[in-house]
């Protein structure tokens, strides 16, 4: 049998008989088949003719198992042979009953956010244990998360498709395509993935996670397009719509962990998935609560994360804590030369408050020396009583009581020019009846209180 041809009910293939066609996705077919030997029901997955005939496509698609075969999780479908028959190469996986994510939100449009949280943080889990192993899944979309029917009908979700997955051993990327070649869905693209980035790594999972959760709460994607083209042209120039616009009754915590998820650098995003789930998980079910509590609390004090246990995973430079958002090391330094200019204008605003002003009608030499006899002015000196006056000179006139002393020497400032020299025979401040309050104008008594 070749790879051309498709699997007809009743046809078999190695030792599975098929049964019906299921669907068909990007890179092949999915069939219903039988073990007669086992007696058991399996879900066989081949080649389509188009991807046959690109390069490397067979490898790619045992690649495939491969991924998937490394990762042991309840939440990832398992994987159980692969083979060659004739031309065809063939995944054989455990069957599963139920719908795609795709398809519930197609019926439903969006999802309650507990309901939501309740599907996608088991498969936040999935991803984060095969970033552990140094797989990225790089095709995360609702159409791979498969809600599987458990036997009391409660959902279990599966993470299918690891045909473009990205494989990393001892630092060394195992990439069966160009530095340039772009692979998954636009609709769920990261930026980097979307301009065809060589270093793909698990931040792009985190972010196709993001979309997904936005689409699930919201009910729409956040990147719209009515074709590929135009879906990438709006990754890169078209800002995605806050959660709570299109959902008003989403928490304000929630809406900061989807957009930080959604941030088009990778570097605001989070540290690992891990650190996603931990935030997440307060907002889900209780019983998702209790079945990831384990999964998602880190040892206290570990700085390890799961992307670290490959060589190949590379960790992003950012802190752990969301409520101090996204800072790098370039925010900042940009931070810091903000303070610093606020400081020292705050410090030149001082300096020219406490500067001294010149005086109106006072020269530059006249200020100068005016600070320099502030600087050391004394309290001013009570005024003397005189002794009164005798006998012999009664009929001298008699000065007020408040007259003070002749300075013994001139004031500086009579040295300069600038206020006259007070004697006995000039009109003063001192001269004014007792009774008027006005207090002596400052500078005209600077002879009397200056030794």
């Amino acid at each position: 049998m070749t790879a051309t041809s498709q699997l007809q009910p009743g046809q078999i293939l190695a030792r599975y008989r098929i049964v019906r066609w299921i669907g068909t996705g990007g890179m092949g077919t999915v069939y219903e088949a039988f073990h007669p030997i086992l007696k058991k029901r399996f879900a066989i997955k081949t080649l389509l003719e188009s991807p046959t005939q690109i390069p490397d496509a067979r490898a790619r698609f045992l690649r495939e198992a491969e991924a998937a075969a490394r990762i042991s999780h309840p939440n990832i479908v398992q994987v159980t042979d692969v083979g060659i028959d004739g031309q065809t190469p063939y995944l054989v996986m455990e069957y599963l009953e139920g719908q795609t994510l795709a398809e519930l939100l197609a019926a439903r449009g969006c999802l309650g956010i507990a309901e939501a949280l309740d599907i996608l943080l088991p498969v936040v889990s999935a991803v984060a244990a095969g970033h552990a192993l140094g797989v990225i899944h790089r095709d995360l979309k609702p159409d791979n998360i498969f809600l599987a029917s458990g036997p009391r009908g409660e959902i279990c979700p599966k993470v299918l498709d690891f045909g473009v997955s990205k494989l990393q051993d001892g630092g060394l990327s195992t990439l069966l395509t160009g530095p340039q070649t772009v692979l998954g869905t636009a609709a769920y693209m990261s930026p980097e993935q979307a301009r065809g980035a060589h270093e793909v790594d698990h931040l792009s999972d985190q972010y196709a996670l993001g979309l997904i959760l936005y689409e699930a709460i919201s009910g729409k994607r956040a990147h719209p397009g009515d074709n590929s083209l135009e879906t990438i042209h709006n990754i890169f120039h078209r800002t995605i719509v806050r959660l709570r616009h299109l959902k008003p009754d989403c928490p304000q915590a929630l809406e900061d962990v989807v957009m930080r998820m959604l941030s088009p650098d990778p570097e605001y995003r989070f540290h690992t998935l891990l650190d996603v789930g931990s935030t997440l998980l307060s907002l889900a079910g209780e019983k998702t609560r209790l079945a990831l509590e384990e999964t998602f609390r880190k040892p206290p004090g570990s700085a390890m994360h799961p992307g670290q246990v490959a060589r190949g995973v590379r960790s992003p430079k950012r802190p752990d804590d969301l409520t101090t958002g996204p800072a790098t090391t370039k925010s900042r330094h940009r931070r810091w030369v903000i303070v610093g200019a606020l400081g020292a204008m705050a410090l030149l605003a001082g300096v020219l408050w406490v500067w001294p002003r010149p005086r109106p009608g006072l020269s530059h030499t006249e200020t100068s020396m005016t600070t320099d006899v502030k600087a050391t002015e004394t309290p001013p000196l009570p005024a003397a009583r005189l002794p009164e006056p005798s006998a012999t000179t009664a009929t001298e006139p008699t000065r007020p009581k408040a007259a003070a002393q002749e300075p013994r020497h001139k004031s500086p400032r009579a040295k300069a020019g600038g206020v006259p020299r007070v004697g006995k025979t000039d009109e003063n401040v001192f001269d004014r009846p007792e009774k008027a309050p006005m207090r002596p104008e400052r500078g005209a008594n600077d002879a009397l209180i200056i030794e």
